[in-house]
């Protein structure tokens, strides 16, 4: 699965100088010309269209390393990471003493297994409120009638009233 970390440009560049795995790419531009001449958002990136349309700001790639590509969003002014995978959102902070004993690539991967974890459950989660929800929805619902709505509004009568008025008839026929 691919993995796209937006961040600021002081931390692509720290876990571009801590990565021995990091490959610098320069990334596509964020408009191009179309045929008319005119200037179109660019669309061959489909990640940074996305994120550009749903935030408003550009993201500029900056490189990958292996399934993971880096985005620097300037708008960024937090030390975070932003983990997008399969149109989820995940956020972890930047621990550079954790980094520091670690190094840039270990920390990586444990947030990478977080995400993992955490996005499992979370399709866990969906599938069992999702299960829920068909259940309720399969219970027959008991709708009660109003007796007394045939007196106030005629026209809004529903067949459910209409069996409470009956029911209530019929009690009181029985109690004489």
């Amino acid at each position: 699965m691919e993995y796209n970390i937006v961040t600021n440009l002081k931390l692509n560049q720290l876990i571009k100088q801590g990565s021995k795995y990091y490959t610098v790419q320069l990334g596509l531009a964020t408009t191009k010309i179309d045929q008319a001449g005119d200037r179109q958002p660019n669309r061959d990136d489909q990640f940074a269209f996305v994120y550009s349309q749903y935030y408003k700001t550009n993201v500029h790639g900056q490189g990958f390393i292996g399934n993971i590509r880096f985005y620097t969003d300037h708008q960024i002014k937090d030390d975070v990471l932003i983990f997008y995978y399969e149109r989820e959102e995940f956020i972890f902070e930047w621990e550079p003493i954790r980094i520091r004993e670690n190094g840039v690539d270990a920390f990586l991967g444990g947030c990478i297994k977080k995400i993992e974890t955490e996005y499992k459950e979370r399709i866990e989660k969906a599938k069992e409120d999702s299960r829920r929800a068909e259940e309720e929805a399969k219970k027959p619902v008991k709708v009660e009638g109003n007796a007394d709505r045939i007196f106030e509004n005629p026209g809004a009568v529903s067949y459910a009233d209409l069996k409470a008025y009956l029911d209530k008839k019929n009690a009181e026929r029985l109690k004489i």
